[in-house]
Order: C-alpha cells, then sequence, then structure tokens
C-alpha cells in the first residue's frame, strides 16, 4: 500500500492517505527529474572549481619561480607533481561529465543489439522528449569542428588515461630588463608529442608549441557550452517537476488542516520519501555562482590607473 503521511510538527499526529500507483509513479518520475539536474549542477560545479585550482596552482608556481631564480629536480617533482593531480581530476571530471551529456553505442555494440535505442542523453533522460538529441548533437558537431583545443584536450584525457600523466615538462624564463619584470611559466606541448597522443595533424601547426593552459580553457569552455544547452533544454521538464511535487505535497497539507506540518511518502517495501523540495535550492544556488561561461583564454588580467578627469 502506497500512504502519504503528514506529520502535525505542533503535537506529532499524523494523518495517512492512500495513494495511488499513479500518484507514486508521477511523484518518483518528477523528485527523478530534480535529482538528475542536482547531479548535473554538482558536476559541473566541480569541473569548474578544478578549473579553478588548476589555475591558482600555476599563478602559485609562477610567484614561486619568480622569487627563486633556480630551480632544482626536487622543487621541478614538486611543481610536476602538484599540476598532474589537478590537470588529470580536471580532465576526468570533464569526462564524466562529457558522458553524462552524450554517449552513443559503438557500431560493433550497436550491431549486437536488436533494440534502436537512443543515444544516453542527460536531456534526453530528464526531459524524454527526442527532439534535444538533434540539438545535443548540432552543438557536439559544431564544438568539434570550431574548438581545436578542445579536441586535442580529449584526446589527451585519454592518453593520461591510459599511457601517462599529462605533465612531464615545464619551461620557466625570467626576463629583467628597462621595460619591467617579465615571468613566463609554459607547460607545452610540441607537434611530434601531439602527434603521439592521437591528435590530427589537420587540426596542427608543425611549427607552433601549445600551452596547457590554452588546451585546459578550450575544454573547459566547451563543456560549458554543452551545460548551457542542458540548461535551456531541460528548464521546463525542471520546473513541471517541481511544480508537480509542490502541488502534490499541498494537496494533502491543506487536507490536514495543521499549521505546521511535514509530509513522506511511503511506498511499497516501506521506502520513505521526503516530499520537500528545499533540497533544490542548491540547484539555483549553483545556477547563479556559474551561470557565466568563459572563455579564459580570452581574457588577460592586468593593473591600469584610472586618469582624473
Amino acid at each position: 500500500m502506497n500512504q502519504f503521511i503528514v506529520t502535525n510538527i505542533e503535537n506529532y499526529e499524523e494523518k495517512v492517505y492512500e495513494l495511488s500507483e499513479n500518484i507514486v509513479e508521477d511523484f518518483l518520475k518528477s523528485k527523478k527529474v530534480l535529482s538528475n539536474t542536482l547531479k548535473a549542477e554538482t558536476l559541473y560545479d566541480q569541473i569548474i572549481e578544478a578549473h579553478l585550482d588548476f589555475k591558482n596552482k600555476l599563478n602559485y608556481w609562477n610567484m614561486r619561480t619568480a622569487a627563486s631564480m633556480l630551480l632544482d629536480y626536487n622543487l621541478n617533482y614538486e611543481i610536476r607533481s602538484s599540476l598532474n593531480r589537478l590537470a588529470f581530476n580536471l580532465l576526468n571530471l570533464g569526462k564524466l561529465y562529457l558522458d553524462w551529456h552524450y554517449f552513443e553505442e559503438s557500431k560493433r555494440n550497436k550491431k549486437k543489439s536488436k533494440n534502436n535505442t537512443p543515444p544516453k542523453t542527460l536531456a534526453y533522460d530528464i526531459t524524454e522528449d527526442e527532439a534535444v538529441i538533434k540539438k545535443v548533437r548540432e552543438q557536439r558537431e559544431s564544438i568539434f569542428d570550431n574548438n581545436n583545443l578542445y579536441r586535442i584536450a580529449c584526446k589527451l584525457r585519454g592518453y593520461s588515461q591510459h599511457s601517462a600523466l599529462p605533465i612531464n615538462k615545464f619551461r620557466t624564463n625570467n626576463i629583467n630588463n628597462t621595460a619591467g619584470f617579465f615571468i613566463c611559466f609554459e607547460i607545452f606541448y610540441e607537434y611530434d608529442e601531439l602527434i603521439k597522443i592521437g591528435v590530427p595533424k589537420e587540426i596542427l601547426n608543425e611549427f607552433k608549441t601549445i600551452d596547457l593552459k590554452e588546451i585546459i580553457d578550450g575544454y573547459v569552455y566547451a563543456i560549458g557550452q554543452k551545460h548551457t544547452l542542458n540548461r535551456e533544454l531541460i528548464s521546463d521538464a525542471v520546473e513541471l517537476a517541481k511544480n508537480n511535487i509542490n502541488e502534490l505535497t499541498n494537496n494533502y497539507f491543506n487536507s490536514s488542516g495543521f499549521n505546521k506540518c511535514y509530509g513522506r511518502i511511503i511506498t511499497m517495501g516501506l521506502v520513505k520519501h521526503n516530499v520537500n523540495t528545499e533540497w533544490f535550492d542548491v540547484v539555483n544556488y549553483l545556477q547563479n555562482k556559474n551561470c557565466f561561461n568563459i572563455n579564459h583564454s580570452s581574457v588577460s588580467f592586468d593593473s591600469f590607473s584610472a586618469k582624473k578627469s
């Protein structure tokens, strides 16, 4: 038997209402929509925070190399070690999101499978609308065609997952002249190295190195584009799910006549479900926190003096 139990907060009196299978099914479906939305926002926040950690550590070592003109082997190791952990973590958090975003079975598995199921897609899992799959595919193709740094990052992630850590070397250069004090800290990949990890020749310049900072920035920016699209595609389904739960809850709260109360649903097998949706406010917080998708490769930080008018 499925039940909706309303508890009076003041004296813990309870009123119990029987629920049909359809009502429970709708509730669980709506709750799943909200839960999956929170999972997606949580993962994206982890990616943004990991990106900031990586950039902060780069700035830290930039400052350390400015203060110490001589780097020994031990310090070199610490630099590589700390940055490898952060870069590896960021690349793989990104891969987890990309697999949630869109994952299609290989052609070999498709032949074995008798069912022509749609690809695993975050937006489709939440909306159950096949039209969103087309929009996701179109954006994926556009990003793939226009963001070479993202393509390089994907190859680097696969290589670091199975063959070697992403950072093997770096270079520093400090220049002090009449123009000022300039610090150069680079984690770079040469043409031959990029070919080795599987990057297509047609998107590379044989005579140009590529800095890992740019690769990471392009990777995170592309994931941000995909996440922005997901937010747009699922917004109506999320709002509907939240309204459905709140409407169900308010109906039974009003029926109980209690001034202050809370509710829970108990389904077959005595499984308890909290009907409160306040936990979903975390999604609003995360969406406001990460409301802008910034391409950090196109951003520079500098100081300037405002002229008096």
